[in-house]
C-alpha cells in the first residue's frame, strides 16, 4: 500500500511515504535548502518529522479504521549528519503491539552510500476516532 496523499507538514517538508505493509513504512526525503538549520546541515527537526511520519504509517497499518494513533513519545539519536542534495530514506518497523500503546523502531540512512543518519524509537497510543 502506498501513501499517494501528501498534505500537512508532510506536503510543506517534501515527504513521502511508500512501502507501508502490515507493522512497517518507509519514507523518503531529499535534503533541500528549507531543511537546513543556522549550521548548513539537515535541522534535527526535519529528521523527527520523517520519522515520525515512516512510523505513524506503520502503526496506521495494524490498526482498525475506526480507530486513531498518536505519537506519545518519540527519542531520537543522532549518528551523522546530512547535508544539501541528499537523499534519506526511513524504515519504521513495529516492535510491540498492546492493547493501547505500540512501540516502533525507525532508522534513517542516507542512500548514495547507506551511512545511518539517525535511529528513532517511538510509543503511540491508540483510540477511537471522533466522529
Amino acid at each position: 500500500m502506498a501513501s499517494t496523499v501528501r498534505r500537512g507538514l508532510r506536503k510543506l517538508l517534501g515527504i513521502w511515504v511508500d512501502d507501508v505493509v502490515a507493522g512497517e513504512a518507509v519514507s523518503h526525503l531529499k535534503v533541500t535548502e528549507d531543511h537546513l538549520n543556522g549550521g548548513g546541515i539537515l535541522h534535527g527537526g526535519a529528521i523527527a518529522m520523517v520519522c515520525d511520519s515512516a512510523m505513524g504509517h506503520a502503526v496506521g497499518s495494524l490498526i482498525q479504521p475506526e480507530q486513531g494513533a498518536s505519537t506519545a513519545t518519540l527519542n531520537i539519536t543522532f549518528l551523522n549528519r546530512a547535508e544539501l542534495g541528499d537523499e534519506l530514506v526511513t524504515t519504521a518497523k513495529v516492535r510491540k503491539r498492546g492493547k493501547r500503546i505500540v512501540v516502533v523502531d525507525a532508522s534513517v540512512v542516507r542512500t548514495s552510500d547507506d551511512k545511518p543518519i539517525a535511529d528513532a524509537v517511538a510509543t503511540f497510543g491508540t483510540r477511537e476516532r471522533r466522529t
